[in-house]
C-alpha cells in the first residue's frame, strides 16, 4: 500500500501507516528532484483572506469601490433612467433565458441520440479521472508505475481536501458568477482610467464614446483581463471573484513531476485564460458570448470539466464561500448590473436611434416606388382621392 510500511519492517499498524503518510504530505524531503507525493494535490491553496479580519477588509473594500462607482455614474434623472434600465435588463434576462433553453434542448437531444461507447482507459488515467470527476480513487491494489504510493497519496489528499471543505464537484454557476464579478470589477478600473485620460485631454470624446460602447467595451475588458487573470492565478491561484465564490485552480494535476515554478504556472494560466476568452466567451462579443457560455455549462454538466481545464490539466475545486463572501458577491453583481445598465443606457439609446434613422433612410419612400413620370402627380392623385 505504501513505502512507509516497508520502512517499519512490517511491524507498523494501519494507524501508524496513516499517521506517517499524513506527515509525508506536509514534510518536504531533502531531494528536490522528485516528489514523494503529488504537490498539486496536497499543497495549501489560496491562504489569502482566510482570517476573519482579512475577509471582512476585502469585502468592505469591494463594497466601497462598487458603491463609489454607482454614486459617480448615477445621473440626476435617476428615476427616469431607472425605469428604462429595468426594461432593458428584463429584456436581456429573458433573451439569455431563451438562449440557455435552446442550447440545453439541443444538448439534451444530442445526448439521447449518441450512445456512449465503452473505451479502455489505463489504470493511471482512470485513477486521475475518478479523482477529478467522481471524487474517488479507490480502485484496488494496482498503482501507477511512476510512483508506488501515488494512489494512497491521492486518497490521503482527498481526505485533506474534504477536511478543508473543498470539493471537485462541478459548480458552473459559482464559476460563472466569479468570472462575471472579475470582469465587472476590472471594467470599473478601466472606466476610471479612461475617465482620467479623458479629463487630462489625452483622449477625444469620440474615442471615449466608442471605447465605452456596450458592443466594444466587453471585448476590450475581457481581452485586457487575460494577462491580469493569469498573473493572479499564477501567484495566488485565485482572483477576486474566485475568492468570493470559493473557486480554486490547480494546474498539471495529473503530472506529479511537472514544473511548478512561477514561470511555468504563468504560461499555463495564460494559455487557459486566453482559451476561456476565445472559446468560452467568444472574445467578449455580446451576441455570441451567451451562446458559448451556455455550451460550456452543458459540457461541465455532462463531463465534469471544460475543454480549457482538460487542455491545461487543471483541477477546479470549490469551497463553501461563507455568508459574508456570498452576500458581497451576490449584492456586488446586482449592483454592478445596475451600474453597467446606467452607464451603457445613453450610448445604447443613441445607437438604436441611429440605426432607426439609417433604416428609414434606406427604405424607399412611397413616391419613389412609382414610375418617374408619375412621381410628380402623387399630390394631385391624393387630392382627387
Amino acid at each position: 500500500m505504501s513505502n512507509v510500511a516497508a520502512t517499519l519492517g512490517g511491524i507498523a499498524t494501519g494507524d501508524d501507516v496513516i499517521d506517517l503518510d499524513e506527515k509525508a504530505l506536509t514534510v518536504p524531503l531533502n531531494s528536490p528532484g522528485k516528489h514523494p507525493h503529488h504537490p498539486g494535490l496536497t499543497e495549501r491553496v489560496a491562504s489569502i483572506g482566510r482570517s476573519t479580519l482579512g475577509q471582512l477588509a476585502l469585502c468592505v473594500f469591494f463594497g466601497a469601490f462598487i458603491a463609489a462607482a454607482i454614486v459617480f455614474v448615477t445621473p440626476t434623472d435617476a428615476v427616469l433612467v431607472a425605469k428604462q434600465v429595468l426594461v432593458w435588463l428584463t429584456l436581456s434576462l429573458l433573451a439569455l433565458a431563451l438562449v440557455y433553453a435552446v442550447v440545453h434542448g439541443l444538448a439534451w437531444i444530442r445526448q439521447r441520440r449518441i450512445s456512449p461507447e465503452p473505451a479502455l482507459v489505463p489504470q493511471t488515467d482512470l485513477a486521475i479521472l475518478n479523482w477529478r470527476r467522481e471524487k474517488s480513487v479507490f480502485l484496488g491494489t494496482d498503482a501507477p508505475q511512476e510512483d508506488a504510493s501515488w494512489i494512497f497519496q491521492l486518497r490521503m489528499a482527498e481526505l485533506e481536501r474534504a477536511k478543508a471543505g473543498r470539493t471537485s464537484e462541478p459548480r458552473p454557476w459559482n464559476r460563472l458568477a466569479a468570472r462575471l464579478f472579475d470582469y465587472s470589477i476590472w471594467g470599473l478600473v478601466l472606466a476610471l482610467l479612461l475617465s482620467a485620460l479623458h479629463g487630462a485631454g489625452m483622449i477625444s470624446d469620440r474615442t471615449v464614446f466608442w471605447v465605452g460602447h456596450p458592443l466594444f467595451a466587453p471585448i476590450l475588458i475581457t481581452l485586457s483581463w487575460v494577462p491580469i487573470e493569469a498573473l493572479l492565478i499564477a501567484a495566488l491561484q485565485l482572483t477576486p471573484g474566485k475568492w468570493l465564490f470559493g473557486v480554486y485552480l490547480q494546474f498539471s494535476i495529473s503530472d506529479a513531476y511537472a514544473r511548478r515554478d512561477v514561470r511555468a504556472q504563468l504560461r499555463r494560466a495564460l494559455r487557459r485564460s486566453f482559451r476561456v476568452w476565445w472559446e468560452g466567451i467568444a472574445c467578449g462579443f455580446p451576441f455570441l458570448a451567451p451562446i458559448l457560455v451556455a455550451i460550456a455549462y452543458e459540457k461541465i454538466a455532462q463531463r465534469g470539466e471544460t475543454d480549457w481545464d482538460f487542455a491545461e490539466d487543471c483541477l477546479v475545486t470549490h469551497s463553501p464561500p461563507g455568508v459574508l463572501n456570498s452576500i458581497t458577491g451576490v449584492v456586488g453583481l446586482a449592483a454592478m448590473l445596475w451600474l453597467y445598465g446606467v452607464a451603457w443606457h445613453e450610448p445604447m439609446a443613441k445607437s438604436i436611434s441611429a440605426a432607426k434613422n439609417a433604416v428609414v433612410a434606406w427604405v424607399p419612400s412611397p413616391p419613389s416606388l412609382l414610375p418617374r413620370g408619375f412621381q410628380g402627380d402623387v399630390g394631385k392623385i391624393s387630392a382627387i382621392a
